[in-house]
């Protein structure tokens, strides 16, 4: 690290508390990637992997940081992972259905089961999900991978506790 960027992080305010952000936060002025992390409860390797192409030595105001975490940034870096955020289900109508799937950023939840991502990686026009820390109706499940392949329509195929065809849900 060259000392003019030491000296930009270690220069920046310290935010009163650590405060819950999202997946993206807003460059404010005079905000350094230091002040972000901090504000953000995240560190300032996580912000150099998931915004390879920000100069921390000239934020753009009113630009925004990805939180991302780096497995899911870098295994997504084509943003194809991002797109398939939400909820589906077999007719694309989710509510008062039992088999709905939801895909986050941080988590996934099919039926009663909700895990927590651990990696993602895509390979042959899929994506592979490391599901862990299980939880199915309040009690601890196995660890999962779970097989995610968009296909056309905005409809994606499910493989994890059986194969499922399920469209994104339109009445959420």
């Amino acid at each position: 690290m060259n000392v003019r960027l030491l000296s930009v992080l270690l220069l920046a305010p310290a935010p009163v508390a650590a405060l819950e952000c999202g997946l993206f936060e807003a460059i404010e002025p005079g905000d350094s990637l230091s002040a972000i992390a901090q504000r953000c409860d995240t560190t300032l390797e996580n912000l150099y992997l998931s915004n390879p192409e920000l100069d921390p030595l000239d934020l753009p105001i009113g630009g925004v940081v990805s939180l991302a975490p780096p497995a899911l940034s870098t295994a997504s870096s084509d943003g194809s992972y991002q797109t398939l955020i939400g909820s589906y289900s077999q007719d694309g109508i989710c509510l008062g259905k039992e088999v709905i799937a939801t895909l986050d950023i941080n988590y996934v939840e099919f039926g009663e089961t909700q895990c927590s991502l651990s990696d993602v990686q895509f390979t042959q026009g899929s994506f592979l999900l490391l599901a862990t820390e299980c939880l199915s109706e309040g009690e601890r499940s196995p660890d999962q991978t779970i097989q995610i392949t968009p296909l056309q329509d905005r409809a994606i195929r499910y493989i994890g506790t059986g194969d499922w065809r399920l469209e994104r849900c339109t009445d959420l």
